[in-house]
């Protein structure tokens, strides 16, 4: 009989289990601004979920919170995906073919605390929670710093020697 090495496992837990087994295949390519493409592991995969989840812990994102992913069809959908369920939050994804006025809908009456944003939407969000009373943490998809303000994905490089980060944290 095959062992069934999915059965009854989380999202995690399955991320998990792929990094194990195929850690040094290639999980995502993603192009880059030359044109060139770069290959993402299972390993870097799961590096990349550290990243981010502890940079939303450190942020002061709790289990439950909401964080939001406003970005087109991308590979670092789904790395945003991933950090943020492994830091324990709840996933918020909002269309980018919303209107302003529906995104700061949902955005306020989920209570995000948090949004990972692709470059292309920086400016737009910003402008739709300059209004919000609440502080809201934004975490740019993009490599290469575009906003001084903000946290890109390729600044969060916490590695395995960060105190917070050993293995995988995940708060399920």
């Amino acid at each position: 009989m095959q062992e069934k090495y999915f059965d009854e496992l989380s999202v995690l837990q399955i991320l998990e289990r792929v990094n194990d087994l195929y850690s040094d295949k290639i999980a995502l390519e993603i192009f880059q601004k030359d044109g060139k493409m770069r290959m993402i592991t299972y390993c870097e995969l799961a590096d990349r979920t550290r990243d981010i989840s502890a940079t939303l812990i450190k942020n002061g994102i709790e289990k439950g919170d909401r964080v939001c992913i406003f970005s087109e069809s991308r590979p670092e959908w789904g790395i945003a995906f991933f950090g943020i369920v492994t830091a324990g939050a709840i996933v918020v994804p909002l269309d980018i073919k919303l209107e302003e006025k529906e995104i700061g809908f949902i955005l306020a009456h989920s209570e995000a605390r948090a949004i990972l944003v692709s470059g292309k939407y920086i400016e737009k969000i910003k402008s739709i929670i300059s209004g919000f009373t609440k502080d809201v943490f934004l975490i740019s998809l993009e490599y290469e710093k575009t906003d001084e303000n903000l946290l890109s994905i390729g600044e969060l490089r916490w590695k395995k020697t960060n105190h917070i980060i050993g293995t995988l944290i995940m708060r399920i």
